[in-house]
């Protein structure tokens, strides 16, 4: 079990699950609320973490392999580290989004950043890429100037393609479907369906008020759709057929 804890000498931290035993302890930097990613195989493993320093690499046995700086100015970095292709992006509220270029150098894995993006501020929600070369995000933004924003971008050079404007106040979250569809529930309760296309926003089914304020991310599974308000934790049965 990895968690991103944030300690001197103690950023990162692998338990087993099991009995809470420690296995191992990295790093210095500051905690997040993101949580890591796995990736590679063999000795190109590595276990990719967003700190509240930046992005960082490690082995499966806590070996450093690379970082790249990564603040935010609130000291809420949440969003998911996301690996699509060759390229790795990292985002928080108040520092945009970077996308970094993955590589291996004398067989240790190695990044190197390729473009920044100020204006891509996820606060909650993590970009969901959609095949290698488009990434879906929602931007926001701390209050006062609260305003949720849709967005498709290209992966390898950060440029946004469209947007849709009012997805929410602060937030709203995507998931990817099995078909390669987004589910995004807007955070005052209103579900759509998308279909990712990098040339317009397309959507295909709508739902409103199925739920009360919401900031947490849905999960979808088996066809059925959870999802917590600010008082109840619901599930939806999903009807392909519809």
């Amino acid at each position: 079990m990895l968690v991103n804890v944030g300690a001197k000498g103690a950023s990162i931290v692998a338990f087993n699950k099991s009995s809470g035993e420690v296995h191992w302890k990295s790093q210095n930097d500051s905690p997040s609320y993101s949580s890591p990613i796995v990736f590679g195989e063999g000795k190109e493993r590595q276990l990719v973490f967003l700190t509240g320093d930046g992005l960082v690499s490690v082995s499966p046995a806590g070996k450093f392999f690379w970082r790249i700086p990564l603040k935010d100015l609130l000291a809420e970095s949440s969003t998911t580290p996301v690996k699509a292709g060759n390229f790795l992006l990292g985002s928080s509220v108040t520092f945009g989004t970077l996308g970094a270029r993955l590589d291996t150098k004398e067989g240790k894995p190695t990044a190197e950043q390729v473009w920044k993006n100020g204006a891509l501020t996820c606060y909650f929600s993590t970009p969901i890429p959609v095949g290698k070369e488009h990434v879906y995000l929602v931007t926001g933004s701390p209050p006062p100037f609260a305003k949720a924003v849709l967005r498709c971008v290209e992966v390898k050079s950060g440029k946004e393609l469209w947007k849709k404007e009012k997805v929410g106040t602060y937030h709203a979250s995507l998931l990817r479907t099995a078909d390669d569809k987004l589910l995004m529930l807007e955070d005052f309760g209103n579900l759509a369906l998308i279909d990712p296309n990098p040339k317009e926003y397309k959507e295909l089914a709508r739902a409103d008020k199925i739920c009360r304020t919401t900031w947490a991310h849905p999960a979808l599974s088996n066809g059925r759709l959870y999802l917590r308000d600010n008082t109840d934790l619901i599930c939806f049965q999903l009807d392909a057929t519809k």
